[in-house]
């Protein structure tokens, strides 16, 4: 069955149902994938009985609007949607609660500690999808500077400028440490105790060692699986278990952050690792 709505970058289902299963999906638990584009790893959860959550930042995206990926399909219809796909397959009984629109690196949205029993994600590598986040101070001082120059012009398109800057506020990049870094954070924020984090980490073969993974004083890595992509490059399915809180400031910040021994991506991403390695 060819699903309705799919991305560019969606999960291989059988991968997808992998990272569900080592995350012990199943009835009555509550998972969220932070970068759920088109909802490929919600399917999978949704499909093991879990209650599924996605959050994303891209607002077309979200809102299944604009081209569909499909080449020569053209524009999205009412029936392709994250929400569509969970109906195709029969699995739109409340399962699916919904996406959020929103930034995943912004964790103090998140109002209490430990009510999900999973996170899963495949965050963005740079290569068929950039990491982005919100720049909130840039896309602020740009959108008042635009409307305050149309609105000296009595221009008629004001309230459309408006409109179209609050769909698609301002991006910056997200560089891949940190974006693996702060999912690390966000499991420590979110998850219960003995709740699991699942996600996949590209890297270079020749370089790897457990040295580069990321780590937390609250998770305890259980698993660590290879896929190979090409003679050099691979990526790791990673699944910690949180084991501990961390202490938080008055400010609500945690005080046991994330952290890397060997940072691979501090001075080239993963895009230029794989270009550089080719040339």
């Amino acid at each position: 069955m060819s699903r309705n709505y799919i991305g560019n970058s969606t999960m291989d289902p059988e991968l997808a149902f992998i990272q569900a299963n080592l995350v012990l999906a199943g009835p009555g638990s509550l998972l969220i994938d932070p970068f759920c584009g088109t909802g490929g790893i919600l399917l999978s959860a949704a499909y093991f009985c879990s209650h599924v959550l996605g959050v994303e930042i891209k607002w077309d995206v979200a809102k299944a609007k604009g081209k569909s990926s499909r080449v020569g399909e053209g524009l999205l219809g009412s029936d392709q949607s994250v929400k569509a796909n969970f109906s195709q397959y029969g699995l739109n009984d409340g399962r699916y609660l919904g996406v959020i629109l929103a930034d995943s690196s912004k964790h103090k949205m998140w109002r209490h500690f430990g009510f999900f029993d999973a996170i899963l994600a495949d965050p963005p590598y740079g290569i068929r999808e950039r990491g982005q986040k919100l720049g909130v101070i840039q896309w602020k001082r740009k959108v008042e500077t635009e409307i305050k120059q149309m609105e000296d012009k009595k221009c008629q398109e004001v309230n459309q400028q408006k409109q179209r800057h609050r769909n698609y506020p301002e991006k910056q990049q997200y560089q891949i440490s940190s974006v693996f870094l702060d999912l690390m954070d966000l499991g420590v924020r979110l998850l219960r105790i003995g709740g699991r984090l699942a996600f996949w980490f590209p890297v270079c073969r020749s370089e790897y060692s457990e040295k580069i993974l990321p780590r937390s004083d609250c998770l305890r890595l259980v698993y660590n699986c290879e896929q190979p992509l090409q003679k050099n490059t691979a990526r790791r399915l990673l699944v910690y278990e949180k084991i501990k809180y961390s202490l938080v400031s008055e400010n609500d910040v945690l005080l046991e952050k994330a952290y890397v021994i060997d940072n691979c991506y501090s001075r080239e991403s993963f895009r230029e690792k794989i270009f550089k390695n080719s040339s």
